[in-house]
């Protein structure tokens, strides 16, 4: 006799997707298949299929921005010329764009058009942001049909979702192609949770961009990416705060542990030594953080790290962890 399976809790202030409204075309519905067909037919579906491939869902509620980033740059392949997570492999994830805000700010947040903007050219992206007040319907219109016909442009909206009839405020999404016979473009809501994509009238998003943002009291709009011809700030440099945390937990943990423990590191000189050379190192680093500016946006990148505390913790956690040492001693010589 099996044992029925347990039915599971449904809390009742969670929610699983929101039903799609009447002006817009769910893009698996044969009305949406209808479209997409069409769109093919004409030749306004070059950047799906790049997309299609790197779709993602935002890692957070309030990360359609930096999803949609994310996205965009796995799409057009740009190296973040640093490993994801702690794998070897390098690739683009929500949490690596961190240099012009902190996570737990757009976390709380969000982030605007501009800064949208800002992220995307610390990270090796040419953006051209187009507010929805600068521009025309028109000229909106051209820029969809320029990058619906080739793979290695994307359009990305900034729009109100709740002149689409959703819920909730500000989103950002990249289009995915463009239907002629309709007039309408595909939205690759990177809100997976809360929407599938979906086809959606060109006069509608346009209308959806024109409602002010709070934080900037002027309208959202859209933003033109592809790769830059030149370095990305921020991977030539490698540091964001989220970076420099991770190069703090290095210096201080892991690499006094590789000292106690690791025979040629040890012999390579006495740990008074390796220790001070260490502690001065960071203490460069720190001193040319202070100054460190993103290269968009003339924003300090990241924190300032106090260096004598990071300095004598370095060598601390070295004399500590490094057998027949005084912490003391060894500690006084390095400072």
């Amino acid at each position: 006799m099996t044992t029925p399976a347990r039915p599971r809790k449904v809390y009742k202030s969670s929610l699983y997707m929101r039903p799609m409204p009447e002006c817009l075309v769910d893009f698996s519905s044969r009305k949406g298949k209808d479209m997409f067909r069409q769109a093919l037919e004409e030749g306004h579906m070059e950047t799906y299929f790049r997309l299609a491939a790197q779709f993602t869902t935002q890692a957070d509620p309030a990360f359609c921005g930096l999803g949609t980033l994310c996205m965009v740059l796995n799409t057009l392949n740009v190296d973040p010329l640093r490993q994801w997570r702690y794998s070897p492999w390098r690739w683009y994830d929500d949490d690596m764009l961190d240099c012009c805000r902190s996570l737990d700010d757009v976390r709380d947040k969000g982030i605007t058009i501009s800064e949208f903007g800002c992220l995307a050219t610390c990270n090796g992206l040419q953006a051209k942001v187009h507010r929805a007040d600068l521009v025309t319907k028109e000229q909106f219109l051209e820029h969809i049909i320029r990058t619906s016909q080739c793979d290695d442009e994307v359009l990305v909206v900034s729009y109100f979702r709740g002149t689409l009839g959703q819920t909730g405020t500000g989103h950002f999404s990249p289009l995915g192609g463009y239907c002629a016979a309709t007039n309408s473009v595909l939205v690759f809501d990177v809100a997976r949770f809360k929407y599938p994509p979906y086809w959606c009238p060109v006069d509608l998003i346009w209308d959806a961009m024109l409602p002010h943002d709070p934080v900037t009291d002027k309208p959202r709009g859209y933003v033109l990416m592809s790769r830059s011809p030149t370095e990305a700030a921020l991977p030539k440099l490698n540091l964001t705060t989220t970076t420099v945390a991770r190069l703090v937990h290095h210096l201080t943990v892991e690499f006094p542990h590789k000292l106690a423990n690791d025979p040629e590191l040890a012999s390579l000189a006495p740990v008074d030594v390796l220790a001070r050379a260490l502690a001065r190192e960071v203490v460069q680093l720190c001193t040319q953080m202070e100054a460190l500016k993103c290269a968009a946006c003339d924003e300090v990148v990241a924190a300032v790290i106090e260096e004598e505390t990071v300095g004598r913790a370095i060598v601390l956690r070295a004399i500590r962890w490094t057998k027949g040492h005084s912490a003391h001693a060894e500690a006084n010589e390095a400072a």
